[in-house]
């Protein structure tokens, strides 16, 4: 779970297979930068999405313990900014990006690390 503070913060819960708190995080503030979304992979490992409004985006991944194991940053995009962030089955990230026309982007990564992407239409 993801709770984000306007001041720039985030706090990533971990919880149990029942929606108890089991652990948690704080992260930030960090100029420029506000947590987005979280996605829980197979794997056990939290992916967190940081946007900045300059249409740069950061990817962290978080372990099981909530340690910090790695982070990639892309961008920045003008009139592109990061949506949202799934993480399939084969434990590689989804990236969603808006177009302030309504296009759409969708990377893959791997388990931060871009590997290749397409872009949508309206």
């Amino acid at each position: 779970m993801l709770w984000r503070n306007i001041n720039g913060t985030a706090s990533h819960w971990r919880l149990d297979s029942q929606g108890n708190f089991i652990g948690g995080e704080e992260f930030g503030p960090f100029p420029n930068w506000m947590p987005k979304d979280v996605s829980l992979g197979p794997d056990g490992r939290s992916r967190l999405l940081w946007d900045n409004p300059n249409g740069a985006a950061s990817v962290w991944v978080v372990n099981a313990s909530g340690q910090f194991e790695t982070g990639q940053e892309f961008g920045f995009f003008p009139g592109w900014r990061p949506r949202a962030i799934s993480t399939g089955l084969d434990s590689q990230s989804r990236l969603l990006w808006n177009h302030t026309d309504t296009r759409a982007s969708l990377w893959l990564l791997n388990p931060a690390v871009f590997i290749g992407g397409a872009e949508y239409l309206p």
